[in-house]
């Protein structure tokens, strides 16, 4: 269940770092999820539970969380110009932008805030991502936690003994 579980959550903690990327994070982490469980279910000759696709996409949520935190710090400059350029494109359309909004934006101001603001982003995350794996988890299991094709269910033994 470990090597799902880390595949679906390095995926999804990849792609959830990435500039425009970065965008789509909530998808990426359910999607992360729900190839923890496909992969997971691939050997399994029995139907998969909803506990195992909640706990694939907890454990797969907790994986992206650690690889979204230290992949994004090499990208911080090139997302808060990102930013920096939606701000001031937003600015030229509206009156209602606060003033000195720019000065958030500059590396002085956040600085202030250092380690409580990276804690707080980094727990903030951490339950995002545990929900989101669940819920993607959850997707799995009802997408490929049927029985395999080939496999006889208790149902289908009952209506044979019924016809003869």
């Amino acid at each position: 269940m470990i090597i799902p579980a880390l595949v679906g959550g390095v995926a999804a903690g990849f792609l959830s770092s990435l500039p425009l990327a970065n965008c789509f994070c909530c998808l990426w982490i359910i999607l992360g999820a729900f190839l923890a469980v496909f992969l997971y279910s691939r050997d399994l000759a029995k139907p998969l539970s909803l506990a195992d696709g909640l706990l694939l996409g907890i454990l797969s949520g907790l994986v992206a969380t650690i690889i979204d935190f230290f992949l994004s710090i090499p990208f911080q400059a090139i997302n808060a110009a990102l930013a920096s350029r939606f701000l001031e494109t937003l600015a030229q359309f509206t009156e209602e932008i606060p003033f000195n909004w720019d000065r958030w934006l500059e590396r002085s101001e956040m600085a202030r805030l250092g380690f409580p603001l990276i804690f707080f982003t980094l727990i903030l995350r951490t339950f995002i991502f545990v929900g989101l794996g669940a819920v993607g988890g959850a997707l799995g299991v009802a997408f490929f936690g049927r029985r395999k094709r080939g496999s006889v269910s208790v149902d289908s033994k009952v209506e044979e003994e019924k016809e003869k």
